[in-house]
């Protein structure tokens, strides 16, 4: 991994809120306990030193790779930075294309791009360096970050103890646990709340204000995109809002 700390990693997103309401950018904060990765996350990092890729629906963050090894074969990954290079890859077998030279009827990795880290030459070569047990793409333990997504939502999250609020950008798939742990970044002590969001009863249609399952989506919450709050006054046609209330239980001291 990169030397800066990874749940400090952020990006704004260009999502417009609820008009009316002064623009504010949408945070997609970084969690060391989330596996979610955005395209426009991944996008981010598109330097030497800062380099990322995705693969097949997981990225990757190959930036001491491509550190300790510059030169002609880390080109190719340098200049796919921050993109999406599965067309590289074999979906069946997870490992580079491969094709038959026409020439010497020798199989040999598919590599238009040119070869690039990892990936064997063709003939027998001495400055050829194999010291390695698995080839970057496969060795989730050392450069992989997470899963692709690219479904992701709008949210308000509404701290109404002190009454401040950020808009932040989630994954559709994760829990509200999950969100949690992302917001644990604005604030420290967001285990010591209650979170409840605006849910209508399927009988009376009756709207109240209930505990969300933290383990469970916002959808399985039954918030979805363009849920309307404005009976408490929280007007967010476009967005679910999610409401913090404190409790006793101090969890971070």
């Amino acid at each position: 991994m990169s030397g800066e700390p990874v749940a400090r990693r952020r990006y704004y997103s260009p999502f417009e809120v609820t008009p009316g309401r002064p623009i504010q950018a949408a945070r997609f904060l970084f969690s060391p306990f989330a596996d979610s990765v955005v395209c426009l996350q991944v996008s981010q990092h598109t330097a030497p030193q800062d380099c990322w890729v995705s693969i097949l629906g997981e990225v990757f963050d190959i930036t001491p790779l491509v550190k300790a090894q510059q030169g002609i074969a880390a080109a190719p990954l340098v200049a796919a930075a921050g993109t999406d290079i599965s067309h590289w890859f074999d979906a069946k077998t997870g490992d580079i294309k491969l094709f038959v030279d026409p020439l010497t009827n020798v199989q040999s990795a598919y590599c238009p791009q040119g070869k690039f880290i990892h990936v064997a030459p063709t003939e027998p070569r001495s400055d050829w360096d194999c010291g390695f047990e698995l080839p970057w793409w496969k060795n989730a333990d050392d450069y992989r970050i997470g899963r692709l997504t690219g479904s992701t939502c709008l949210i308000r999250v509404m701290n109404m103890l002190t009454g401040s609020e950020d808009f932040l950008e989630v994954p559709k798939e994760e829990s509200i646990a999950e969100i949690r742990d992302r917001y644990l970044d604005i604030n420290s002590h967001a285990a010591s709340y209650n979170w409840k969001a605006l849910k209508t009863n399927a009988i009376t249609s009756e709207i109240t204000l209930e505990e969300v399952n933290m383990n469970l989506t916002l959808e399985e919450n039954g918030m979805v995109d363009g849920m309307n709050n404005d009976e408490m006054g929280l007007s967010s046609a476009y967005s679910p809002v999610l409401c913090l209330y404190w409790c006793d239980d101090l969890t971070v001291a």
